[in-house]
């Protein structure tokens, strides 16, 4: 029960938060606010390991978690009052209140269909990899258990700095560019994983598929509102953050079942089909959807 509840708020916060930042921050912040999402989930493994190491009890981290989110909750509630409607940094203009879209009207919009696909797929790839990669280099490549983890840590770690890098360069280039430019090397980033070789080339493809995943996600979330409408941004968020949760829980299942069935030397392959998937419905969509001028940005 408790576990339910819990999902139902970390759902809410997360739709709120980027609602809230995707409306009213710039670019830069909602690449800076998914560096903090990706800087939390590398620190709480690491708070409930230090919590059980040594023969302690895996309550000391619940505890410790808890306690952090009900510091959250306080300093929410002390600070309610400047969650206001005034955009920060270089946003043009403070979004207006407008009456939300029906659900139903949401979900009528091709584009928001196009959205949670991109959504449940990116997730999918951004969990595959981290959940399976350790397993491919430890069982199909002989890796030893330090290395294999170092290399897993070395892709989440490059999907945190490209997300902070991001920040700094989507002023320049925009959203829409960062997004096509990073699926775009996502889909070829895996010819490495493929290649086999030295560990140290395994190596760099992780590391270049964690800068190229990086900007996807929150350059998606910037793009909904203009894409969408405000009326709709709302509802659109909540769908995406639930597809991405599907596609967490759906595509590193899939790849499971392929590694049992032909071993976890196919992983790589899986890698690289999801993230051609990925590549040719960003394509795609973006051709048919919107304009040339979009369709056509760098």
């Amino acid at each position: 029960l408790c576990t339910v509840l819990h999902g139902f708020g970390s759902g809410a916060v997360d739709t709120g938060l980027n609602d809230f930042a995707a409306r009213r921050f710039s670019e830069r912040h909602m690449n800076w606010l998914h560096a903090c999402f990706s800087l939390g989930a590398a620190a709480g493994p690491a708070v409930m390991t230090t919590a059980v190491a040594g023969g302690g009890a895996w309550r000391t981290g619940y505890f410790t978690v808890g306690a952090i989110l009900l510091g959250l909750t306080i300093l929410y509630f002390l600070t309610r009052s400047q969650w206001s409607e005034k955009p920060v940094g270089d946003t043009p203009e403070a979004a207006p209140e407008l009456t939300r879209a029906p659900l139903r009207a949401t979900l009528a919009l091709p584009a928001a269909r196009w959205h949670l696909a991109l959504f449940f797929i990116y997730a999918g790839i951004e969990s595959c990899v981290g959940q399976w990669t350790f397993t491919l280099l430890r069982e199909a490549r002989g890796l030893s258990a330090a290395t294999s983890g170092s290399m897993v840590t070395g892709y989440w770690t490059a999907i945190l700095t490209g997300r902070i890098l991001g920040g700094f360069l989507v002023p320049r280039f925009g959203s829409r560019a960062l997004v096509r430019v990073g699926i775009t090397g996502a889909a070829a980033a895996p010819v490495l994983m493929l290649a086999g070789g030295p560990p140290y080339v395994t190596a760099i493809g992780l590391g270049l598929l964690g800068l190229a995943l990086a900007p996807v996600f929150p350059c998606l979330m910037t793009l909904t509102p203009a894409r969408l409408g405000a009326a709709h941004s709302a509802n659109a968020i909540g769908l995406q953050v639930t597809a991405a949760t599907l596609g967490i829980a759906a595509l590193p299942s899939l790849a499971g079942v392929v590694a049992q069935r032909f071993t976890p030397a196919a992983l790589p392959f899986v890698f690289g089909a999801y993230t051609l998937l990925l590549f040719a419905l960003h394509e795609t969509g973006l051709r048919r959807l919107f304009s040339r001028k979009e369709a056509a940005a760098p």
